[in-house]
């Protein structure tokens, strides 16, 4: 539906607001919930509701749920920012101030589909932005509130949710607890023991401990639970001192003059209850504070009508006082404003008093004034006040001046004076000249207040009473007069504080202050009733005592009708009850009487005991006083003759399970008079055994329906006797049932299988040997032998065919027959596939025949269900086309290896056959390889064939290979895929190999060089340098040569000594020799193969320390060594003769190095090495020829 607000007119009648000004109309659209708050600040109440557009009906992505109003009955659409989803409805919806910024915020639960809770922060404008999205709960969320659950200062959620069964509707609360920034909450998931669908929730402290409480309703839920209101505690210890805190106002908020605003709290403390003052201030926290209420009762809200004092800087002041006098005072947290929007404030204000006050002769009493006229310090403006004591019509006598140079508050302190008498009817006048407007603006307070001499102060306080004895259920009203010292009465000034015996009754009313009290009794006793009364700082007491006394209002008796027969005896009790019901019977006098056909026997702590003496009637009446209370109550009799019996034929029944008999019952009274057609006969069946055709009547007809023993019940009222007699029943059980197991039989020749049977009576009991047992083989199929027992038997398959079984059970009389099919099958053993392995080219194909045999080899594949299949690794490699049942042709598609599967089933038994498929990969490769390409004569190498098909496998165990020697020296011997070939003489050998695999054959061939063998000749010693200085390094190189002086290039081994030095290696080619000597240095080196051995050696000089090139060697100055000069002669007549031996050498190209003759100036060439052979000791390109017009590297010319 849509929304309407009804304005009050003042005078009972209300006008409804609806979408002309503003409001949906409710056409297509649902409110499931509204509130009133001043989103905006600006003195108006604005609209919140839980309002949707529906799921259909063209406000799309909108909820609308705040309207703004005007103050004069005007809505305007607010809900900027709160789009949600399309087609969102609000089913709840709560304001409050999430962020603490003061200005309000909003949360709501909406639906489209599924349910959200989301929170809108406002920016006090009407403008929204969504924070936060409520999640963590169960079901559907259908109920919120928002408050502060914690007292942290910051508002919380309470959301109700509910979860849907096929029998219940289980509702689920949670408190999500405010950070105090909008966006972060605590979840909190409180347990609660409930049911049904949540409809309503709201907050407040119950108990008074200072925490809200949670209050909430639910629905009937899918079964006959009828739901209810269910009440949450905030259980925190209620403090032994009083608090309060206020809830609203908060701060921020804006109330207009002439405004309903209601005023909110919390309070809390063992000592209740409490009175409560209200309080504001204009001028911030510090006040002062001026009264709104006093003697209020402590209910945590009042309506306050806001005054025409406009400000921006008003709190509210709540202070509570409990019953021993204590108070507590709390402040608003925040200041809110007062704001007069139609001009509606007087521009001059009396303030305070403003009624009600009490003041003193002598005592100092402060005016307060607020003045919206213009004053400034240079034109002030003028207020005259004037005192009355005589009522609001005076006269007056001026009190004095208050100038005024501004707007706002202002004071004027008066001191009463002493001689003034008490007035109850006081009165000031203020009055000034408006500047701008030149008119007198005048008020007055709003109702008079006192003024008391000295000795008006509290003296006496007494209790007026006209009885001060009651009974339970009854009540005591006191008043309490309150006198000065004069004796005057002054209630009126004073505030009385009553306390009463709890144990005997409570209040009525006048707890908060009243001088009037009402005392309820609930039980009987003594006690007393005081009061305080209190004015200002002044207190007395007076008490009275009190009596309840307790009431008779009830007398029950039990029983209170009775019928019996002649001879019987009763007990007959009472109870008295007071007016709330309790038993006071023991404060009862109670006075028995007989009258009619009965008599008293015997008197009993809380009855009697009566003889029923003769047919007919009686009652027994019992009295029971209670001061001048008296009660009356009776008993009626109703007195049957002597007793009767029943007859019934048979007397016993004893029957066959199953079975029925007929049964008739005849009523007799003690004078044996058959008075069956005067009564009614009923009938029974104990233990189970049985049913009856009828309930009633003269005539029954009992089945027995299980075996045992029990019996039929026949009984009668005869004159409210219950006449009865038994019929002993035995029903004896029957042959019900055979089972066997196995039910039917199907065999294959040759096998056995057990069988067994059990036979049950009615009851379900298994016979055993109880019973007979024929058993009997029909058709030839085989033969019965025993087994453990008379029910059990095995059955051995002989022939092929069908028959059956026969088992007859007997017992007692009884007899059942049942038959077992028997179905006899040829045996089968194995089965085949022929051929059984395969072997086909790519497009070949071959028809595989199935067959299947009996252990007697007959084949019986015609019998049987083949079915056909191919196991293949990867993709198949063949198809299959099924010629008949047992015959199949397999075509070859590709390369591959499988198996052709044939499933052969005979009479659910299977068995699997299978053929293998070869279809080889086509021979495409054939490599040959040899271990050495290059022979000496008489040494062998061996050849090694590799054949490869198309998928790359290597199929060479496979292959047939067929070797020769095509040409060439050399005897070859072979052995499938390898060859041995022995060189023989100087030559060149081809060596052919060919792989045939299936119908490919593939060829190949491969050369082998075959040499003479060589022997080691001659070695030379290259030097770099032939003289040197102590510690220098020289190069040395050995150069060795073939028995034909040509360089050797297979290998050998190097050994160097020397008998004054050192090498990097004492092996190799090339070495590095360093002296460790002076003077002739000798270096040998030692050549060694398996072609043979050689040798070469070489002098160096080492130089003495001090020598220098070409110099005599010697001390300076002395004598020529010739001895030394003779040698070095004769070595460099021997370099000289290997420097002519080396180049003549070289210049036949022998040697490693030989250098080819060239013209001057041409860089000799070194020659190549040749192929497959490999070259050890120095690197070729490690030799680098001599530039022209150089030495060459292997000469030092220094040499002496």
């Amino acid at each position: 539906g849509g929304i309407g607000v009804w304005r009050w007119d003042g005078n009972g009648s209300w006008n409804l607001t609806n979408s002309s000004r503003g409001l949906p109309d409710g056409s297509n659209e649902h409110t499931y919930a509204v509130l009133f708050d001043d989103v905006n600040s600006d003195g108006n109440l604005d609209l919140v509701t839980s309002f949707g557009n529906g799921c259909c009906f063209g406000f799309n992505n909108w909820g609308r749920w705040v309207f703004l109003g005007d103050g004069n009955g005007t809505w305007r659409n607010s809900s900027r920012g709160m789009q949600v989803l399309s087609d969102s409805d609000g089913l709840d919806v709560d304001t409050a101030d999430f962020n603490n910024d003061g200005k309000r915020d909003l949360v709501v639960i909406s639906t489209a589909g599924l349910y959200y809770v989301n929170v809108f922060l406002g920016d006090g404008t009407g403008n929204w932005t969504r924070t936060r999205l409520i999640q963590g709960y169960a079901g559907y969320p259908q109920v919120l509130e928002a408050a502060d659950m914690n007292n942290d200062g910051n508002d919380d959620i309470v959301l109700m949710t509910y979860t849907r069964s096929s029998s219940n509707d289980i509702p689920h609360l949670y408190i999500y607890y405010g950070r105090g920034d909008g966006r972060n909450f605590t979840q909190t998931n409180v347990t609660i023991n409930a049911r049904g669908k949540p409809y309503g929730l709201d907050v407040a402290d119950v108990d008074h401990n200072g925490y809200l409480d949670i209050i909430a309703s639910t629905g009937q839920d899918k079964t006959s639970y009828p739901g209810g209101v269910y009440v949450w505690k905030n259980t925190r210890t209620v403090p032994s001192t009083p608090s309060v805190r206020v809830l609203y106002p908060r701060g921020g908020e804006t109330f207009t003059v002439g405004g309903i605003r209601t005023i909110e709290w919390t309070s809390a403390g063992s000592a209740r209850p409490f009175s409560v003052k209200l309080e504001y201030s204009i001028t911030g926290p510090s006040g002062p504070f001026f009264t709104i209420a006093t003697n209020l009762p402590d209910t945590g809200k009042y309506q306050w009508r806001v005054p025409n004092t406009p400000s921006t800087n008003c709190y509210v002041r709540v202070t509570v006082q409990d019953s021993s006098l204590r108070t507590a005072s709390a402040v608003s947290r925040g200041a809110f404003r007062i704001i007069d929007k139609e001009g509606r404030s007087q521009r001059l204000t009396l303030f305070y008093p403003n009624g009600s006050e009490i003041f003193f002769t002598g005592q100092r009493c402060s005016i307060y004034v607020y003045s919206l006229l213009n004053a400034t310090p240079s034109k002030p403006v003028d207020v005259k006040i004037y005192f009355s004591y005589r009522g609001l019509s005076g006269p007056y006598g001026n009190v004095g001046t208050l100038i005024m140079k501004r707007k706002g508050l202002h004071v004027y302190n008066w001191t009463i004076p002493s001689y003034l008498p008490f007035s109850n009817s006081s009165f000031f006048l203020i009055s000034a000249v408006d500047p701008n407007l030149n008119v007198t603006l005048n008020d007055t307070n709003d109702a008079p207040f006192y003024i008391l001499t000295p000795n008006e102060h509290l003296s006496t306080v007494e209790i007026i009473c006209s009885n001060n004895t009651t009974v339970v259920g009854g009540n005591i009203t006191l008043r309490a007069i309150a006198r000065n010292v004069n004796g005057g009465m002054i209630n009126h000034l004073v505030r009385f504080v009553w306390s009463w015996p709890e144990e005997l009754g409570d209040a009525g009313y006048g707890i908060f202050g009243s001088e009037n009290f009402t005392f309820n009794a609930t039980a009987r006793g003594r006690g007393n009733i005081s009061v305080t009364a209190i004015f200002l700082s002044f207190r007395v007491n007076a008490s009275i005592n009190i009596t309840v006394l307790e009431k008779l209002s009830w007398l029950i008796i039990d029983p209170w009708l009775v019928s019996g027969r002649v001879g019987e005896r009763y007990v007959v009790t009472a109870k008295a009850l007071n007016p709330l019901g309790r038993d006071i019977s023991e404060l009862v006098n109670l006075t028995w009487t007989a009258h009619g056909n009965i008599s008293l026997k015997r008197t009993l702590s809380a009855g009697v005991e009566v003889l029923l003496i003769a047919p007919g009637t009686g009652k027994v009446k019992v009295t029971a006083k209670l001061r001048e209370d008296t009660l009356e109550n009776s008993t009626l009799f109703s007195i049957n003759p002597y007793f009767s019996h029943i007859s019934v034929e048979p007397p016993s029944v004893y029957i066959r399970h199953r079975e029925s008999v007929r049964l008739l019952a005849y009523l007799y009274n003690s004078s044996d008079f058959d008075v069956t057609s005067a009564h009614t006969i009923y009938w029974a069946v104990t233990g189970g055994v049985g049913t009856l055709h009828a309930s009633n009547g003269t005539e029954n007809v009992f089945t027995a329906t299980r075996p045992g023993r029990g019996d039929i019940v026949v009984y009668s009222l005869y004159y409210g006797e219950n006449v009865s007699t038994i019929v002993p029943v035995l029903v004896r059980p029957v042959l019900d049932r055979v089972v066997v197991n196995p039910k039917n039989i199907t065999l294959f020749r040759g096998e056995v299988v057990s069988i067994a049977v059990t036979a049950y009576d009615s009851t379900g009991r298994a016979l055993g040997t109880e019973a007979n047992y024929t058993w009997d083989v029909g058709g030839g199929v085989g033969g019965l032998s025993w087994g453990s027992s008379p029910m059990n038997k095995v059955f051995s398959a002989e022939n092929v065919g069908e028959g059956v079984i026969t088992v007859t059970v007997e017992w007692w009389g009884d007899v059942i027959r049942t038959t077992i099919p028997v179905k006899v099958l040829y045996n089968l053993t194995r089965v085949e596939l022929s051929p059984q392995n395969v072997t086909l080219e790519v497009g070949d194909f071959i028809i595989i025949s199935a067959a299947a045999y009996t252990d007697t080899d007959y084949n019986i594949i015609a019998q049987c269900n083949v079915s056909w299949e191919i196991l293949w690794e990867g993709e198949a490699g063949v198809e299959l086309e099924q010629q008949s049942c047992c015959r199949v042709k397999v075509t070859a598609l590709h390369w591959g290896e499988g198996n052709v599967v044939a499933r052969i089933t005979y009479k659910g038994r299977d068995m699997v056959a299978r053929s293998h498929i070869l279809i080889p990969a086509p021979l495409t490769h054939l490599e040959l390889k040899a271990q050495k390409k290059t022979l000496f004569i008489g040494e062998t190498t061996r050849l090694f064939a590799r054949a490869l098909a198309a998928d790359g496998s290597d199929i060479t165990s496979k292959v047939v290979f067929v070797w020769n020697l095509k040409e060439g020296p050399g005897e070859l011997n072979s052995s499938e895929d390898s060859a041995l070939l022995t060189g023989t003489d100087e030559g060149v050998a081809v060596v052919a190999v060919s792989a045939t695999y299936y119908s490919i054959t593939l060829r190949n061939s491969t050369e082998i060089s075959v040499a003479r063998r060589p022997k080691l000749g001659g070695a030379s010693i290259e030097v770099e340098k032939i003289v040197l200085k102590p510690g220098e390094n020289t190069t040395l190189i050995v150069n060795v040569l073939d028995e034909e002086g040509q360089p050797f290039l297979l290998p050998f081994n190097a050994s160097w000594s020397s008998d004054g030095g050192t090498f990097n290696s004492s092996t190799g080619r090339v070495v590095i020799f360093t002296p460790t000597t002076t003077g002739y240095v000798k270096v040998v080196v030692r050549i060694t193969s398996e072609f043979g051995t050689s040798s070469a050696n070489t002098t160096l000089y080492v130089k003495p320390p001090g020598e220098a090139g070409g110099e005599k060697v010697g001390k300076a100055g002395g004598e020529i060594p010739w001895a030394l000069v003779a040698g070095a002669v004769l070595s460099l007549t021997v370099a000289i003769i290997l420097l002519l031996y080396f180049y003549k050498e070289r210049g036949r190209g022998r040697g490693p190095h030989a250098l080819e003759r060239s013209p001057r100036g041409k860089n000799p060439t070194s020659p190549p090495v040749p192929k497959e052979v490999t070259a050890y000791g120095i690197e070729q390109d490690n030799i680098q020829p001599a530039r022209e017009g150089s030495t060459p590297p292997d000469y030092n010319t220094s040499a002496p």
